[in-house]
């Protein structure tokens, strides 16, 4: 199963492509499930659902992983080892998450991209890619970091 998600936000790019994908077969024959948030498009081809609590399920039982270029979502699949592309959503806050995965990728190796139509290349690629994390404590210090910004709002 390859599952994407893309948080809260609309990134009906993403969603769109990823749909275009599946009805090509370009991820062969595995189930894709989508988490859409809050987009406009509904796929045609691929399973997918809005929201919920908690998608740890879903990570666990992926073959794949296309997220979205968040914190949390590129985190998780480093740290669950899971082959992923992130992709980074240019059109939030100042383009952040091009920011996030550029520095991120500079201490860890994994595929990310800003470009939704980069997905069929990348895929192959990041199918092979071992993830090498060269900061040990890297979860630690980000999750002491974002504790300290939600403690002065």
């Amino acid at each position: 199963m390859i599952f994407v998600t893309v948080g809260t936000f609309n990134f009906d790019a993403l969603i769109k492509h990823v749909d275009t994908l599946a009805h090509k077969g370009v991820f062969k024959d595995n189930e894709v499930i989508c988490q859409i948030g809050s987009g406009e498009y509904l796929p045609k081809h691929c399973q997918h659902f809005r929201y919920e609590k908690n998608l740890t399920h879903y990570y666990q039982t992926a073959e794949f992983i296309i997220c979205h270029g968040g914190t949390g979502s590129t985190t998780d699949c480093i740290r669950m080892n899971k082959p992923f592309i992130a992709i980074a959503h240019k059109e939030l806050a100042d383009n952040h998450q091009t920011e996030f995965l550029q520095a991120l990728s500079k201490e860890c190796d994994f595929c990310w991209t800003d470009d939704p139509l980069a997905i069929p290349e990348l895929y192959q690629k990041a199918k092979q890619t071992i993830i090498h994390n060269r900061i040990p404590t890297l979860f630690s210090d980000l999750n002491r970091y974002l504790s300290t910004i939600h403690s002065n709002i």
